[in-house]
């Protein structure tokens, strides 16, 4: 039956073609696509990047090394030499196969028929497209010889990185000539066809390996090479080029929404630097700026590493709490050394993931003043070893601490025991509901921030807490124009409710204390209202400070690439000044007004010493409670006699 089904179906599809190719006679060529640039703009219109064409230049096919057109034909169309342009014969095998694989797995395409869709037309997906494109194929194979097409072809493709043709990418990612590649060279070029972004060799080696090796397989199966010389090229050595990087503004970023474009439209991303696009993102230059050098200021001129990039390294990213729009995203020193941008690298937050436990702990009904003590604690691990926290300096204060002191001083017992009591699975839930992404591991040290996350996520996740509970999603790319000005790729704002907006504002309110005489970030000097937490790993490995004003979020993040390498201080004195001089910079920018107090939240006085309502006597502080959790009984002390201990009062705490 199938054999049947298979005949008919070649039969149609050859009376098509035959239809299609007596019309190639009455129809002309039409003129090649004229390249332009594609703009990338910030959100005030500035332009921050142009995605153009690099170092293109033609060659002939004796220009080549003879391996790149037995490569491309092998990977691309095996048959390209029995085909007339339409290869009805793999059109029916890329059927049954993405048929057998329930997917796409396999393309029909021929070479003749890439080669008029990337001089003729559009990437537009519709019939009328597809008949123009049949049409133009079968003209060029009437036109012009197998072997010119094949040259154009192989001058035409776009291959990543900017480059169009075999001979920009052979001198972009290994500074040679198309002429001089050897046989592993040539199979990795011919292997970016796929995806030419994700498999570039600069951007993900390991992918553009493994891709290498299956061109180098189908160049056996179609008789180019022995198996014996796939074997030895797949272990030949591949040096890369150092990239040629144009002067980008925002490189870490412009690489971030060209990935984002990939991800959304990947024919968009093949056409983009040549399409004339107007590309319309979130960045805020003035603040990308003020971010870049304050990163590169603080962190000195650093040592280069074995494979010769600086290190420490860094990154910045902040985002606009009402939006989720990235304002900034600052990957690393320097892009022209490392393209790896570490604003999307996952690393352990240490500290600064305790503001998503104890929002969990308000959250439930406890309040600023409750206190737990610390001191020497043991929890069963359940393999016969237990845990035992210990606060930074390795000791214990031996003394009721409150939930307002334990976030200021970052005291780690305490956190661990309010993670047993509340358990880990409602921290990760709520964590997640505000923010962060990625995985988050069901055990007490979380409390100390033993999963790893990234500075985008965590400057996403404390958006929640800055802007009356709502979590937005980072948002970087805007809008994608094409030449004629439509619109042909859009985002909009996602926003939705988290958390409570009393719970919000009290956390908000003990953060700002990690500012204050006491808190951990207590040194900087901050000329506006503004909360915010420090984060630092065992052993001095990873330095965070994350924090906010009422429009805006930033994390900064310090690290060497290698997690066993230490740094020379806590987050607090190497990511803290980063994040001063971004959050003071923003009050140029933005109104310095304080975060609005809901109408859910009571201020009142109490005792600084029994943490009750006051009497006339005592010594007194301000603290926020939910309204109708404040404090009901009164200070039993009398505070102008000679304080001898009293435990007659009790601190009707939650």
């Amino acid at each position: 039956m199938f054999d049947k089904i298979r005949k008919l179906l070649l039969s149609s599809a050859l009376i098509s073609i035959l239809i299609i190719f007596s019309l190639t006679f009455i129809i002309e060529l039409p003129e090649t696509q004229v390249y332009t640039s594609s703009i990338i703009y910030d959100k005030n219109y500035k332009v921050i990047d142009r995605l153009f064409i690099q170092n293109r230049t033609q060659v002939s096919l004796n220009k080549m090394s003879k391996y790149l057109p037995q490569a491309f034909i092998a990977v691309e169309d095996y048959r390209f030499y029995k085909h007339i342009g339409i290869d009805p014969i793999g059109i029916m095998r890329a059927l049954y196969v993405n048929l057998k694989a329930m997917k796409i797995v396999e393309g029909g395409s021929t070479i003749t028929q890439q080669l008029a869709k990337n001089l003729y037309l559009t990437h537009e997906r519709s019939l009328k497209r597809k008949i123009k494109e049949a049409l133009l194929t079968l003209k060029l194979e009437l036109l012009y010889s197998k072997k010119h097409i094949l040259e154009m072809y192989l001058n035409q493709i776009y291959l990543g990185s900017g480059t169009y043709g075999v001979e920009a990418a052979a001198q972009t990612y290994f500074g040679k000539h198309a002429k001089e590649l050897n046989l592993a060279e040539c199979a990795m070029l011919a292997g970016l066809t796929r995806s030419p972004e994700y498999y570039s060799p600069f951007k993900n080696f390991e992918a553009a390996k493994a891709r290498q090796a299956i061109v180098l397989n189908k160049m056996v199966e179609h008789g180019y090479i022995s198996k014996t010389e796939a074997e030895k090229a797949k272990k030949t050595p591949i040096i890369l080029a150092k990239p040629d990087l144009k002067i980008s503004k925002a490189p870490y970023f412009t690489q971030y929404i060209i990935n984002e474009i990939a991800k959304k439209n990947k024919d968009l991303v093949k056409n983009l630097y040549k399409g004339g696009y107007k590309i319309y993102t979130s960045l805020d230059l003035d603040i990308q700026e003020t971010a870049k050098k304050a990163l590169l200021s603080k962190l000195g001129k650093g040592t280069p590493d074995q494979k010769g990039i600086l290190q420490p390294q860094g990154a910045v990213v902040v985002i606009d709490t009402h939006t989720g729009y990235i304002l900034s995203m600052v990957g690393g020193r320097d892009y022209s050394n490392t393209q790896f941008n570490r604003a999307l690298a996952q690393r352990q937050p240490g500290s600064a993931f305790k503001p998503f436990l104890y929002t969990a702990v308000i959250n439930i009904g406890f309040n600023t003043t409750t206190t737990k003590i610390c001191e020497p604690v043991q929890y069963p691990k359940g393999n016969g070893e237990v845990y035992e926290p210990k606060d930074y300096d390795g000791g214990y204060h031996y003394r009721p601490i409150t939930v307002r002191e334990a976030l200021a001083i970052s005291d780690n017992v305490v956190s661990v025991k309010w993670m047993y009591q509340i358990k880990p699975k409602r921290v990760i839930d709520l964590a997640k509901s505000m923010g962060i992404s990625s995985p988050l591991s069901p055990n007490l040290s979380l409390a100390l921030g033993s999963s790893a996350v990234t500075p985008l996520e965590m400057a996403a996740g404390y958006c929640p807490l800055a802007n009356g509970g709502f979590a937005v999603t980072p948002i970087g790319l805007l809008k994608v124009e094409d030449k004629n000005g439509n619109i042909v790729l859009q985002n909009t704002i996602e926003k939705r409710k988290a958390i409570d907006e009393n719970v919000a504002y009290i956390v908000t309110d003990m953060l700002k204390d990690v500012l204050k005489p006491g808190g951990t970030g207590s040194h900087l000097k901050i000329y506006g209202p503004a909360a915010g937490k420090t984060g630092t790993t065992q052993f001095n490995r990873d330095a965070w400070f994350i924090g906010y004003t009422p429009n805006i979020s930033v994390s900064v993040y310090v690290g060497n690439d290698n997690p066993k390498k230490s740094l020379w201080s806590t987050g607090g004195w190497i990511a803290g000044p980063i994040w001063q001089e971004i959050i003071n910079y923003s009050f140029t920018k933005y109104p310095a007004e304080d975060f609005p107090i809901p109408p859910g939240v009571k201020v009142v006085n109490i005792c600084k010493t029994s943490l009750a309502l006051p009497n006339w006597t005592c010594p007194t502080r301000r603290e926020v409670f939910v309204s109708g959790r404040e404090p009901k009984e009164w200070c039993t002390i009398n505070h102008l006699l000679p304080q001898v201990q009293d435990n007659s009062f009790k601190n009707n705490n939650f």
